[in-house]
């Protein structure tokens, strides 16, 4: 029962990171410190060194192609540095403002504020507003990209360590099968004593009836 609990709340927690992706929150690194914490609980027997060394480079190239997306397409759509820099604020403040309306609210607000924050630090550059418009629309692409590529590694770390989980318990179950089919030392000791008697029993040879000799 305490595996299959452990499971779920570790499962929990994968998918409320895959949710917080979307909105610019660091989702990939609560599913990194989940899949720690439960390895460290469980001594590192279902989750090992290699396998939390391979989530956090995994969790490190998604965030590096997050802001190589954000710029690259920024710039392609006529943006600078500035309204990349811009969108990834924005982003995070129209996030936060659309709590109110979780999830969904939050998503569009992450977008949105994207978009306005990538607009206004062009204008601030001395550009007129038509020009900073495709500076707006590239970082929302941008962050559209960005946000796929981390959730997709996410949906990989997340089937790796329920994987690993799983394994686990399969293997574990199957070995507290294997040792329940065996009987308990003191039988066995009664058997061997047992085979042991028989098998010295010294033969006794039959006497013969009187009158027949």
């Amino acid at each position: 029962m305490t595996g299959l609990v452990s499971l779920l709340l570790l499962g929990v927690v994968f998918l409320v990171g895959l949710i917080l992706i979307p909105i610019g929150l660091p989702g990939l690194w609560l599913m990194v410190l989940a899949l720690a914490v439960y390895a460290v609980v469980t001594g590192f027997q279902a989750v090992g060194w290699g396998t939390l060394i391979f989530v956090v480079v995994l969790a490190g190239l998604a965030e590096g192609a997050e802001a190589w997306l954000g710029f690259k397409v920024a710039k392609r759509f006529g943006g600078s540095n500035r309204s990349a820099w811009g969108a990834v604020a924005g982003g995070l403040i129209g996030a936060i403002m659309g709590t109110p309306v979780p999830i969904i609210g939050n998503v569009v607000g992450a977008f949105l504020g994207a978009f306005i924050g990538a607009v206004l630090m062009e204008l601030s550059a001395g550009k007129q507003f038509r020009d900073t418009l495709g500076a707006g629309w590239g970082a929302i692409l941008g962050r559209a990209a960005g946000a796929a590529v981390k959730i997709t590694v996410g949906l990989v770390i997340a089937i790796i360590g329920i994987f690993a989980v799983i394994a686990d318990r399969l293997a574990s179950e199957g070995w507290k099968r294997i040792v329940s089919l065996r009987p308990p030392p003191r039988l066995r000791l009664r058997r061997n004593r047992s085979v042991a008697k028989t098998s010295y029993a010294p033969t006794t040879r039959s006497q013969p009836e009187p009158g027949l000799t």
